[in-house]
């Protein structure tokens, strides 16, 4: 387990993103998150998923099953993820171009 970001929160919170290309987030252990990409392999990744070609139609149907919503405090709005960690663009306060995508969204300069 790497230690936590060295950087404080009010710092954070108010640079508008740019900690999220800082060398010690990048140290940070976040599952399902802080992935450092660009957008063509992300692009590939999607590709492969949207095209059945990453997982068996099992792993996708269980990893697209049992959605929650809960409030994201962060986000200050609700938001609904699947049971393999997936978030369905569907509450209030999401943008109408995301309704009816399933993913993550890209923070951060991805």
């Amino acid at each position: 387990v790497l230690a936590p970001v060295k950087m404080p929160w009010h710092v954070m919170k108010h640079d508008n993103g740019h900690y999220m290309n800082h060398p010690e987030f990048h140290e940070t252990e976040m599952p399902s998150a802080n992935a450092i990409s660009n957008a063509r392999a992300l692009g590939r990744l999607a590709d492969l998923m949207s095209r059945g070609k990453l997982l068996t139609k099992l792993v996708h149907d269980l990893a697209h099953s049992e959605p929650v919503s809960k409030f994201d405090h962060a986000l200050g709005m609700s938001t609904t993820f699947t049971k393999g960690g997936w978030c369905l663009f569907e509450d209030e306060g999401w943008d109408d171009m995301f309704k009816g995508y399933v993913g993550w969204g890209g923070y951060g300069g991805s």
